[in-house]
């Protein structure tokens, strides 16, 4: 993702200059052949453990899920108590798989104790969100619930937030709802994946939100190579904006993302 250069540029950017792809593209095409073992730059030195650090609370699904070896495998979903004694402001999470190569993401979601999100469902157990429930269906309403987002993605890091920022204030009457989406990967197995918190060692000055734009409700007509698929929320305060993320599947091919100010400085993204 690149940032408009009419308005100015990510402080993280990515991407590379014209130059850098036109000599990439010539050391393909040339065969790519191997430079100097002196140029190399040191082994990546991998980090065995948590990447946070030590976690202050580590949550643990509550039981291992066999995954096939093939087939699609609808998002599932299991609701964990926190067991808190007092409220706890989050500094960073972290989500480590015990089978990488078949999680394709987990969500962390905090359930507020007066929610009826799945009111009634049993914790500690895996279930399928009934039609009409799911996330991509009801993204909008639950937005502010949102933990850390997507604490655990192929290619995402762990998640930290700065000095004097901290997610997700949590009661000792919220629930922990975790999404898990299982990708088989061509070989059974067995996952039971970790989430690990930080605590942030005092309330923070600034509360960080992750919120989300959703339209799960579209469908592209058949051949049509370039449909179009808009979504949008309001915010009705004035926020800094910390962090931007994408997230489609397959038949996604570009995307933009624009925001303007209108009826009493409310943002819409």
């Amino acid at each position: 993702m690149v940032a408009d250069p009419h308005y100015g540029k990510f402080s993280n950017a990515m991407s590379l200059s014209a130059a850098e792809i036109e000599t990439l593209a010539k050391w393909a095409d040339a065969g790519a052949a191997k430079g100097d073992p002196k140029d190399m730059p040191p082994p990546v030195d991998w980090v065995e453990g948590w990447g946070i650090g030590k976690p202050d609370q580590v949550y643990e699904l509550p039981v291992a899920y066999d995954v096939p070896a093939s087939g699609v495998i609808d998002y599932q979903h299991v609701i964990v108590p926190t067991g808190f004694t007092e409220d706890k402001w989050i500094q960073a999470a972290e989500v480590r798989p015990t089978d990488r190569s078949v999680v394709h993401h987990i969500i962390a979601y905090v359930r507020e104790p007066n929610s009826q999100w799945f009111r009634g469902q049993k914790a500690g157990v895996f279930f399928t969100a009934p039609q009409g429930q799911d996330e991509r269906a009801t993204g909008h309403q639950r937005a502010a619930q949102r933990f850390p987002c997507r604490v655990c993605a192929r290619g995402s890091r762990r998640k930290f937030f700065a000095l004097g920022q901290a997610n997700s204030y949590q009661s000792r009457d919220q629930t922990l709802f975790l999404q898990v989406h299982y990708t088989p990967h061509g070989h059974a197995t067995r996952d039971q994946s970790r989430l690990g918190i930080i605590f942030a060692k005092e309330p923070p000055k600034e509360r960080v939100l992750t919120l989300s734009a959703t339209n799960g409700t579209f469908k592209i007509p058949p051949g049509n190579p370039n449909y179009r698929v808009d979504a949008s929320f309001e915010i009705g305060t004035d926020v800094k904006l910390s962090g931007l993320a994408s997230a489609y599947a397959r038949a996604g091919k570009d995307l933009s993302i624009a925001w303007s100010i209108h009826r009493a400085k409310a943002k819409r993204f």
